[in-house]
């Protein structure tokens, strides 16, 4: 019987990833779902702030105070209280949500590559117990070879000495 196989770390990283694809393929379309959405979202915040920049700089001709191209106080106002922290607050959700999802991949992949490992080193386990196994079979053959060659040279040995006792107490004619 030949010792058991060990397979290959990398092979068996790739057989057991096979499992997590299907949920791997989910992630990849909610991150891409949350960019398409993020997009979405920045867009619907840019087309509000311009439409309030336009209100704006309607009320500032209303009342002549827009001259030169400035845009009046008011839109850096509103740039700086409502449209900036939005925009921040919208990207931060938008990368924390794209790291979470990402975490979760990069979860799947410690898994795969844990049990791959785990797997990998129950090969390295079994072929040391079948090694170790093999190598106590020999030594109990050989030292079961060198005790009968022990025991037939005491028998050769019993039989020259009995021989030799009876040799001795034969009539001698």
């Amino acid at each position: 019987m030949a010792a058991p196989p060990v397979r290959e770390l990398n092979s068996l990283i790739t057989e057991i990833g096979k499992s997590v694809d299907p949920q791997k393929k989910l992630i990849d379309a909610d991150i891409a779902a949350n960019n398409a959405s993020g997009a979405a979202q920045v867009a619907g915040l840019e087309a509000t702030a311009n439409k309030t920049y336009g209100e704006i700089e309607q009320r500032a001709q209303d009342k002549n105070m827009f001259f030169s191209g400035f845009s009046p106080s008011e839109q850096a106002n509103y740039n700086a209280t409502s449209y900036l922290p939005a925009l921040a607050q919208l990207q931060s959700t938008i990368a924390q949500t794209r790291s979470n999802l990402l975490g979760k991949k990069a979860d799947l992949d410690t898994n795969v590559f844990q049990q791959a490992f785990q797997t990998r080193e129950g090969d390295v386990n079994r072929q040391f117990q079948y090694k170790t196994a093999q190598e106590e079979r020999a030594f109990q053959a050989e030292q079961a070879a060198i005790a009968r060659q022990f025991e037939a040279g005491e028998n050769a040995k019993a039989r020259q000495a009995q021989a030799a006792a009876a040799a001795a107490k034969a009539p001698q004619g």
